[in-house]
């Protein structure tokens, strides 16, 4: 039979199908590979550049980027993750200034007075090693070549316009000194049509970022490109250290928004290092997502700030729910009978009103709004009254008039509460307030469990001072007599367990790793 006979074009097409089968695509990229990580042969990769994105110290991983209709890139999860399992390490591409700052030291981020100057560039630095500073050393070489140097006269200006070209400026310079760490910032976006409406902030930036650089700078990038690294550290750079200071993390950066996340992460300040653990157990093809705001705010003012920052109104499951899961975090008090409380009826409807449980009576938007801004400023303007416990005691019984025992601003003023009792010298509290403390804090855990479950850093201080009132409780009724050696065992046991679990959820990854440039993480944290 002739060599190209029959059965030999099926061999070849069974060579060909099962050459598609072994292809896949980039975890990170989506480009067609057959390269598949050989340890957990979980992800292919395109290059080794990203296959060192995926795998750290011999360690994999657990997410491959996917694309969602409606939320754009996205992680997920590879495999099932453990609450409190490593999901990623990721290196800080640029830090510096947020966009409006007082006068920072441009090595430390630490705020100066004007007693040291650089003596190249003339910015105001803290001494003489700052000035010499690798992170400085870069925008200095820049700015030394102007012909006027550079002077800050005012520092308590909090809107010093010479601060907001530093950190685009440090973004734009890895273009050439860390092109392929560079490239990962093409799957971020600059929402730059919804930045153009904002005309005051756009011309803004035009003046003090991009001519700038391009005029006064006199430096080889485009206006788009200026205004691209401008947009891509407002909608994805986070706070970063102790000062007005910002860091763009590029794979950190193509996790989602959620109001009720599973994950949750860890900032290295000293190595500019982020750390991302999986707050409660992710499974296999899950979202891997983060908060972007404030976990215990409402409804109505996450979405105004998410808005506003990052260009999205939130539709999950939490925002989806008048009632928020269950928390009641944005409920009132209806004025108009003793049982019922107000819930948004469309909360996805940014203009939908607050309708009564019992006899559907309506207040408008507007009204809750003005209702919660009254009581959010009567709250931080309490001063020194703020700092007695029976003070605070009272502004609850007044917001309990207007509010759902769980709202927000109930269950943070619950909250300080609770601290103020922890400044109190131990044998000043007595066993009501003891009684008191362990309300509050099984109320906390039992509501705010509902909105961020698993392992949250709030829950961890929650957690202690719960352990520390029923181990006093305990012991106050054991020397009493009121319960038995066995009882008191029995109470002590909850509350070494409660600390353990409290452990957990500050904990973060202090094994030292390698970074992909080599440098090891040391153990200094910040845990967010």
């Amino acid at each position: 039979m002739p060599p190209n006979g029959p059965h030999v074009q099926r061999d070849k097409s069974k060579s060909k199908s099962k050459s598609r089968e072994r292809k896949g695509e980039c975890f990170l990229c989506s480009r067609p590979s057959s390269m598949k990580c050989p340890s957990c042969e979980l992800v292919h990769f395109c290059s080794n550049d990203h296959l060192l994105a995926h795998r750290q110290q011999n360690y994999c991983f657990p997410f491959r980027v996917r694309w969602r209709s409606g939320k754009g890139r996205c992680l997920v999860a590879t495999r099932d993750i453990d609450a409190l399992e490593l999901i990623m390490f990721d290196a800080a591409i640029a830090h510096g200034p947020q966009n409006m700052t007082v006068p920072l030291c441009l090595e430390c981020g630490k705020k100066v007075d004007g007693s040291y100057l650089c003596g190249m560039c003339n910015m105001p630095m803290c001494d003489e090693a700052c000035q010499v500073g690798s992170t400085h050393y870069l925008e200095c070489q820049v700015l030394r070549t102007l012909k006027e140097k550079l002077s800050v006269k005012n520092f308590e200006d909090k809107e010093s316009p010479i601060y907001q070209c530093i950190t685009p400026l440090r973004l734009l310079m890895k273009k050439n000194t860390h092109p392929k760490w560079f490239r990962r910032l093409t799957f971020l976006m600059d929402h730059r049509e919804a930045r153009e409406q904002e005309e005051n902030m756009w011309n803004d930036h035009q003046k003090n970022v991009v001519d700038f650089l391009l005029k006064s700078c006199n430096l080889n990038f485009t206006r788009e490109d200026v205004m691209w690294a401008v947009g891509i550290l407002k909608t994805n750079s986070i706070m970063f250290g102790e000062t007005n200071g910002r860091a763009l993390f590029p794979m950190f950066s193509l996790i989602n928004h959620s109001c009720a996340a599973n994950a949750k992460h860890t900032l290295y300040i000293k190595n500019r290092r982020i750390a991302v653990q999986a707050q409660t157990d992710i499974k296999q093809g899950e979202e891997i997502v983060i908060n972007y705001v404030t976990f215990i705010m409402g409804t109505m003012m996450r979405n105004k700030k998410l808005l506003k920052n990052w260009y999205f109104k939130c539709s999950c499951p939490r925002c989806s729910d008048p009632t928020e899961l269950g928390s009641h975090l944005s409920s009132l008090r209806c004025p108009k009978c003793e049982d019922g409380f107000l819930t948004q009826v469309s909360p996805l409807d940014s203009e939908s009103p607050w309708k009564c449980s019992v006899h559907n009576f309506l207040i408008s938007k507007e009204n809750v709004e003005q209702l919660i801004v009254d009581l959010k400023v009567h709250l931080f303007s309490i001063g020194a009254d703020g700092t007695l416990v029976h003070n605070m005691e009272e502004v609850l019984e007044m917001f309990s008039e207007f509010l759902h025992p769980h709202h927000h601003l109930m269950m943070i003023t619950k909250r300080n509460i609770i601290n103020l009792y922890s400044q109190v010298p131990l044998s000043s509290v007595t066993k009501k307030d003891f009684l008191r403390i362990k309300e509050l804090c099984e109320e906390s855990i039992a509501v705010l469990g509902k909105i961020d479950p698993g392992y949250p850093l709030w829950k961890a201080e929650t957690l202690k001072d719960l352990s520390t009132s029923m181990m006093n409780l305990a012991r106050t009724d054991f020397e009493a007599g009121e319960i038995s050696r066995p009882e008191f065992l029995s109470q002590v046991k909850k509350s070494m367990k409660m600390v353990e679990e409290a452990s957990n959820c500050k904990s973060c990854i202090k094994v030292a790793r390698k970074m992909e440039d080599g440098e090891t993480l040391s153990e200094e944290y910040v845990t967010s």
